[in-house]
């Protein structure tokens, strides 16, 4: 149910919206944002409610509370409810990232006042089943064990996140540390959801066949009534802890490779210039393209280099570049590292990218654009990711075409601008080495 994707805030721009969509907007008294994207191609409606509140709103020592309610407000459904979700065909699912929590159906458009009702009263309470509440500890007790303790890779990322951002938002295990998903209790979930989840911390996102007129008065109806709350003081992201090479090792015999990973820290916030998010984007596209110099000159310069990739991590609470090599003989794993800290001078010069790679990547995301465009879904969720990562909305929608604008040197400026710093962290995921005796 949870997202990875989601969960780190990272995404390198697989899609754009264009100018074209037809959208309005609009709050009612009490703090909810309203949102209401046309596309009728087909009678459907993607209805999804976002709530600015993630695992950067756990409370110390309870890390996974956000995500353990998610699961609980998404299977609170009554059976009435399930039934009629299953007899009109719906979709429905729910995922918990650092930044929010998001629960969405796809419905017929005749079927979305049914929604509506439903979605207010999980905002208005929360029900919690004793029985349920034990399942559901256990399935994500098990979810913690397969995507993180038994896969070293991503087992190393939240080791590296937790030491870099350590008693900050970017530190939190989003699905949340063992010990502390045992340590959850219901209350501890009754008390998250009357902290935040509220009128004034949400936005209700409506894409597909809707007409505004008639979204107006249904809206009123059934979220009119619920009252704005006094909203905590989040935590937010001041400074990064001093730079930390922290060596990680994980007893897997599938672990046959090593990774060296090198964050840096933007130096901007994403949510305070969105052009320079997108240039960003456009250029972490573009640099891990396989044509993209680096690779073909590194490659070709060691054996011990199986492949190097460049991730750009934007959210709610922090920046980061990271940049990752993968190898496989542990021999020459400082000859990897003396080889990165070369060509890390390339990405310093005036010519990092060519016109030539970042048009290509323009008209991958036009074609992209041109494929999803009429996929509701697809749409709700870059939108609704990007308003709780605190992007504006108009900008949002008009992405396809600050693409277009983005200038060369504006990618190529924005690249130098990080990798004249140093590392923040720098981590290593090492083979085990096992005693034959």
């Amino acid at each position: 149910m949870v997202k990875l994707l989601s969960i780190i805030c990272c995404f390198i721009i697989a899609f754009t919206i264009n100018g074209k969509h037809d959208f309005s907007y609009f709050t009612l008294k009490n703090g909810l944002k309203v949102v209401c994207i046309k596309k009728r191609v087909i009678p459907i409606v993607a209805v999804s409610v976002w709530y600015n509140c993630g695992s950067k709103c756990d409370a110390t020592g309870k890390s996974g509370v956000a995500h353990f309610l998610e699961h609980m407000a998404f299977h609170s459904n009554s059976m009435t409810f399930n039934n009629f979700l299953e007899e009109i065909g719906a979709e429905n699912n729910a995922s918990t990232s650092l930044g929010y929590i998001c629960f969405y159906e796809i419905v017929p458009k005749e079927s979305m006042e049914e929604i509506l009702k439903y979605e207010s009263a999980r905002m208005r309470s929360l029900g919690i089943d004793s029985q349920v509440f034990t399942s559901e500890k256990k399935a994500i007790l098990e979810e913690r064990s397969i995507v993180y303790d038994a896969n070293p890779i991503m087992s190393a990322k939240e080791s590296v996140n937790a030491n870099i951002f350590n008693g900050m938002p970017g530190g939190i295990s989003i699905v949340g540390w063992k010990h502390e998903i045992e340590s959850i209790q219901q209350q501890d979930l009754f008390d998250f959801h009357n902290k935040w989840f509220a009128p004034n911390n949400a936005v209700l996102l409506l894409v597909g066949d809707v007409d505004p007129h008639h979204v107006k008065p249904l809206v009123e109806k059934y979220f009119g009534g619920l009252k704005e709350k006094n909203l905590p003081t989040m935590r937010t992201q001041n400074n990064v802890h001093p730079s930390v090479i922290k060596t990680i090792t994980h007893k897997f015999s599938e672990a046959n490779c090593f990774i060296t990973r090198y964050i840096y820290k933007v130096p901007f916030f994403a949510k305070d210039n969105f052009r320079k998010y997108i240039s960003l984007s456009l250029a972490i596209q573009a640099m891990n393209q396989p044509e993209f110099f680096m690779a073909k000159v590194i490659k070709s310069a060691t054996n011990s280099l199986n492949d190097i990739w460049f991730s750009y991590a934007s959210g709610a609470a922090y920046d980061i570049v990271m940049v990752n090599l993968i190898g496989i003989s542990r021999d020459e794993m400082d000859d990897m590292e003396k080889l990165w800290h070369c060509f890390k001078q390339k990405l310093l010069s005036d010519s990092i990218l060519t016109n030539d790679e970042i048009n290509a990547i323009k008209r991958q995301n036009f074609i992209s654009m041109a494929y999803e465009d009429d996929d509701i879904m697809v749409t709700a969720q870059y939108v609704g990711s990007s308003l709780m990562a605190g992007h504006p909305l108009e900008k949002i929608m008009a992405t396809d075409e600050i693409i277009q604008a983005i200038t060369l040197q504006e990618c190529n400026s924005t690249i130098s601008e990080i990798f004249q710093r140093e590392p923040i962290a720098v981590s290593r995921l090492e083979k085990q080495e096992h005693d034959n005796e």
